[in-house]
Formats: C-alpha cells, structure tokens, sequence
C-alpha cells in the first residue's frame, strides 16, 4: 500500500523543487488530502486485551515459548465489574464472574470471543480425534452453554486430555520436559491399571485353587462375581472405583478375559514346575489315560523330581502338568 510506504520510505522530490513548496505555504501545512484512512492496529480495533486466550485459538503449534509462558502466566481475565451482559445479548443467560474463581486456574473467559475457554487445552491441545461434542467446546470454540456449565465444567477436568493438558503445562513452566512428565502421568495410569488386574487376577487365582467354578448360569453372577463384591466390602478402593466407574470396554471382567488370565496363570506354573525339574538332582515323567464323564479320553501327565533341602535331606516331590 502507498500510504504504509510512507510510513518507512521518503518520498523523492523533483530537482530544484524547495522543501516547502509542495507541503507548505508560509509555515503553514496544507491539509491532507489523500482518501485512505489512517492505519489501526488490530487490538485497538477490537479494543481487547492482547492476551485474551480467544485470540489464540488453533494457534498452538506456531506461538513461541514466550508467548506460550505469557499466556499461561498473564491469561487476560475480566474484572469483578465487567458487564456481561454484554456479551450475552444473543444468549439466554450471562456467563458469571465467580465461576473464573471456582475453576481457577483453568477456566477462561475471552472477551473477544465471548466465550469459555480451558486455557491449558487450547495452548497444549490434544488430538482432534479425542473430543466430540459440548467438551470440545472450551478447546475449538467458545463455550457458550452457561445453563449447564458446572456439569460440563465437572465433565471437562476428568477427561483424558485435560489431564495430559495439565500436565503438559505444569512441565512447560517449571521447565521440565514434556515428554517427562506425560512419562510420569502414563506410568501413573499403569500403576493404577496394575492395581485393578492384580485384584481380578487374585480372585481367578483363589477360584483355581480351590476347584471353584468361575461363573454362572447368567452373565454377572457366579463364585467370581461375588469374591469381587467381597474385596470391596473388604476395602478395595481400587476394584470399587474401577468397576463403578471404569471404561466398560475395558472391564478385564468378559469371559476371554477370564480364560486368558488362566492360561497365563496355568503357563507360569508351567514354567516354575520345570525350573524345579531342571534343578533336581533327578525326575521321572508320568503319564496316564483316562476317559472323562462325557466318555472323551484325557491324557494326564505329571513329574516327579528328587530334590535337596538346605539341610542335605532329600524331597520328592510331585506335580502335575496337564
């Protein structure tokens, strides 16, 4: 544009032409007459506080690390006077300033966009694939449903990404790497995974020793439904929690689940069985056939090893393997 080129570039003048011939008579300016309008910065044509977190949306991936530690330190919040209700005049209800307090410090409020935003999902943002719907709202685009924002609000904080979010944050100003702290939150999950499958693999295990059937005559009921109600009379937090409220196509409670925790368990006393044997100073392999109650001939077969004690004495010892 000419006149930005005015800003930075002088125009040439014709030679023998005085300074003041063109610009000027007696002192005096003559009056612009150029008919392009005086350039305004975008933040005073929105007359909008620079770091409103609105401004920023879908931005992530190309702001700075300043900024990124500017927005996060410095968010642009409205003061306990800021009228609202001017905001809202195409909504049913205002958003309220008490609720920036009640889910500090994530929430904000963007005057530009007039909206809601999770400031740490909209500068660390999770994969698009991950949210639909309300929640996808304070990330992509202004939440704006003010009648129910305490329980989507409640809904946002326990997702998966919001955490990741959180953390991400956290790791981004007290300068730790990213990558070390997402390490932690997913070891986190997997201590806690770890803690469920313990639970459920321990009353599998009771039921095997004891020559008890798993399950019933429906789906739900039987000796390993009840010995998980019992662990949770008894105080497993962990197993209430995760029944209750765990991901129902991640229950470790299906049938194949079931039958595959067996056959792991029923390897690894495979494995113990012949570590012994191999140890012992002698073995003997046995095997017998027999038929079953439905008549179908079953091969059993079993080891037994001579083994010694500490105190020299000797052991035999026997087990079966199939």
């Amino acid at each position: 544009m000419e006149g930005g080129a005015q800003m930075v570039l002088k125009r040439k003048k014709p030679e023998g032409a005085s300074s003041d011939s063109d610009d000027s008579v007696g002192g005096l300016k003559r009056p612009s007459t150029s008919k392009e309008p005086d350039l305004v910065p975008d933040s005073s044509i929105n007359d909008c506080n620079e770091n409103d977190i609105g401004k920023f949306i879908g931005q992530a991936s190309m702001l700075s690390t300043e900024m990124k530690k500017e927005l996060l330190d410095n968010t642009w919040s409205p003061s306990a006077t800021y009228d609202f209700a001017e905001d809202a005049n195409h909504l049913k209800r205002k958003f309220k300033y008490s609720w920036l307090e009640t889910y500090s410090p994530w929430l904000a409020y963007s005057r530009h966009q007039k909206g809601a935003f999770c400031k740490y999902c909209t500068l660390f943002p999770p994969n698009p694939n991950s949210f639909r719907g309300v929640l996808g709202s304070f990330i992509i685009r202004p939440f704006c449903k003010f009648k129910d924002i305490h329980e989507h609000c409640k809904k946002h904080m326990e997702t998966h990404f919001h955490k990741m979010a959180l953390e991400a944050a956290k790791s981004f100003l007290g300068s730790v790497p990213v990558d070390l702290q997402l390490d932690k939150y997913s070891q986190g999950i997997i201590k806690e995974n770890r803690k469920i499958i313990t639970s459920i693999i321990s009353c599998i295990t009771f039921c095997g020793s004891h020559d008890l059937a798993l399950r019933g005559k429906h789906y739900g009921e039987g000796i390993l439904e009840d010995l998980y109600k019992l662990r949770i009379d008894a105080g497993d937090l962990v197993l209430k929690k995760h029944i209750e409220h765990g991901k129902k196509n991640a229950s470790y409670r299906s049938i194949d689940i079931q039958n595959e925790i067996i056959a792991i368990c029923g390897d690894v006393i495979k494995a113990d069985i012949v570590k012994k044997v191999k140890e012992a100073e002698a073995y003997r392999v046995l095997a017998d056939e027999t038929a079953d109650i439905s008549g179908t001939e079953q091969l059993s077969i079993g080891l037994r090893y001579l083994t010694r004690k500490p105190t020299r004495s000797k052991k035999c010892s026997s087990d079966m393997l199939s």
